[in-house]
This record gives structure tokens, C-alpha cells and sequence, in this order.
């Protein structure tokens, strides 16, 4: 996998200085906040599952494509992380993006995938695409 690749603590350019992979371990949460919280967070992780297992179950007949896509994103990046989690003790971070000194966080497969699903609620949301669940403004 990518650890074979490329060294945890080593760096190989893909794309010039623009995309590399620079394999790293993120004992914390995002941006490395909360370090060394492992099995707090692999708790964590396994309360979200079910969450949105059962919120999709619950709201399967009015939720959308987009919906479903969105859930299916977070699910997916939950899980990736959590098996990183009890496999390694932490997340493999290996994704490293920028120009010069101007680099975003190191994130991986499942990081994007967890954006992604929220970019999609949120572009529902601002299309005015009413969620499942949500009641209306009292007005």
C-alpha cells in the first residue's frame, strides 16, 4: 500500500511540488487536533456508523439520490478511518497538497470522502433542498 511506496516520514513528489505523497500518522482527529485519542475516537467513529445507518433507514423513502450519495460518502470515510484506527493505532495520512510553504493539511482517501459528503449537504441545503427530518421555520 502506500506505507510500501513511500516510508512513513518520507515525501515522493507526484506532481512537482503541487501534490506528494508524504505518508504521516494522525493519532488525532481532524488537522491533528486531539492527539493520542485513539480508542476515543474509534468509539467515536462506530456511534456516527450508526447514526447515519439509521437516519438513512429512517428517512430512506423521502431521501433523494443526493442524499443517499452524501450519506454514502460520510459512511464510506468513517469506515476507512475506523479500520485505520484499530489496524494501526491511527489514520495513515499520506495525500500532501500546495505551492512552496503554502501546504494544506496532510489528509487521506477517507478525509476527502468526509468533505465531499459534507460539500453535498451543504450544496443541498443552499439549493434549498429540504432534508429528511428537518422541520420548517416557524413563520
Amino acid at each position: 500500500m502506500v506505507t510500501a511506496a513511500v516510508p512513513l516520514g518520507q515525501m515522493q513528489p507526484l506532481a512537482g511540488d503541487l501534490l506528494r505523497i508524504a505518508p504521516a500518522a494522525n493519532t488525532g482527529a481532524l488537522f491533528g487536533l486531539f492527539r493520542d485519542q485513539a480508542l476515543l475516537f474509534g468509539a467515536l467513529s462506530l456511534v456516527v456508523l450508526g447514526l447515519i445507518v439509521f437516519y438513512h433507514a429512517r428517512s430512506a423513502a423521502a431521501a433523494g439520490p443526493l442524499l443517499t450519495v452524501a450519506l454514502g460518502l460520510l459512511l464510506g470515510g468513517a469506515i476507512g478511518n475506523l479500520i485505520d484506527r484499530f489496524r494501526f493505532g491511527y489514520v495513515l495520512d499520506f495525500v500532501d497538497m500546495g505551492v512552496g510553504g503554502l501546504r494544506w493539511y496532510t489528509y487521506n482517501v477517507a478525509d476527502a470522502a468526509i468533505t465531499a459528503s459534507i460539500l453535498v449537504l451543504l450544496l443541498m441545503t443552499l439549493l434549498g433542498e429540504r432534508l429528511p427530518g428537518a422541520g420548517r421555520g416557524r413563520g
